[in-house]
């Protein structure tokens, strides 16, 4: 009998290590799915699946046709789509990769946080399509398109998820001047601060933050922390907020979170 491992991820480029099975009584095979229906033609009688937990949608429905499956290895950190209840039930091990592109995300996080901070994107914009030159200093531009702005070691930084992507941005933070404060009810507050970073309460994070950067699991006790509620308790001076990372935590507001100075939109 010949083991079937199936790729569902399309990454050109990208060696998955199917090589690795030669001479192993194993096929390696590339199938790339992004909807239900395309994850089950391709992996339908595969014996290992490797696949991306955070983008794929791996349901109950998908699970159930996996008919000889093993494993699903999730390429990433996240795995708040695939149905673990499921998986359990066919004896199906998930498995994930905790320690993926810590410092990839985190300097991606870190840059956009310092781009926003100075407003880099509107004034790339403002030169590259209205052709104002800043130099010398036109007020009535700045006023109109930057600013305000705020000095960078003035600001506070608020992380919630003190993981390891979120111990290597707020020590990157930290590092730029910016001071930073943590949530985390899992990580114990002498922890955070043998970092140098202040632990805090939720309440406190909403508060103080100027710059909110959220890497927190979606789990059902996450879900929907971001709300309304959670929004009136920010400071409310408009462009103050910035969200960095909201991937994580879907959430719904209505457009007057917006358009009352609730939120800066991250552009």
């Amino acid at each position: 009998m010949t083991f079937k491992v199936v790729n569902t991820i399309q990454l050109p480029g990208v060696d998955f290590g199917g090589h690795l099975l030669q001479g192993m009584n194993a096929v390696f095979e590339e199938k790339p799915g992004r909807t239900e229906e395309e994850i089950i033609a391709a992996a339908a009688d595969a014996d290992a699946v490797i696949c991306s937990g955070p983008v794929q949608p791996w349901s109950s429905s998908v699970i159930e046709a996996l008919n000889h499956c093993r494993i699903i290895a999730s390429l990433g950190v996240g795995y708040d789509r695939i149905d673990l209840n499921k998986a359990t039930e066919k004896s199906i091990v998930v498995t994930n990769i905790p320690d993926y592109c810590i410092d990839e995300v985190s300097t991606q996080t870190v840059a956009l946080l310092m781009a926003l901070g100075r407003r880099l994107f509107k004034a790339d914009h403002m030169v590259r399509k209205q052709h104002i030159n800043f130099v010398p200093p036109n007020r009535r531009a700045l006023d109109a398109g930057i600013r305000p702005v705020f000095r960078m070691s003035d600001q506070t930084v608020g992380v919630l998820g003190f993981g390891k992507i979120g111990t290597a941005t707020a020590l990157k933070a930290k590092g730029l001047g910016l001071r930073v404060i943590a949530r985390d009810p899992y990580v114990y507050a002498p922890v955070i601060h043998s970092h140098g970073i202040e632990a805090v309460d939720f309440g406190t994070l909403l508060e103080q933050s100027d710059y909110i950067c959220i890497n927190a699991a979606l789990t059902p006790e996450t879900m929907g922390m971001f709300n309304q509620n959670a929004f009136k308790q920010m400071k409310s001076i408009v462009n103050q907020f910035q969200a960095i990372r909201l991937i994580r935590i879907p959430w719904r507001l209505p457009n007057s979170t917006i358009s009352s100075g609730l939120m800066s939109p991250a552009r």
